[in-house]
């Protein structure tokens, strides 16, 4: 069936759109404004 590859399409895109978004979180916000982790880090 269709879903069950749009499932499957969607499995595959979720970890590199979390990726994409740790990526931006850590370069748009460099002053740790948003995690603690930048404030560690800077």
């Amino acid at each position: 069936m269709p879903m069950n590859l749009v499932w499957l399409k969607t499995r595959e895109a979720l970890p590199k759109v979390s990726i994409l978004l740790k990526y931006l979180g850590e370069h748009l916000a460099p002053y740790g404004s948003v995690k603690p982790t930048g404030v560690s880090a800077r």
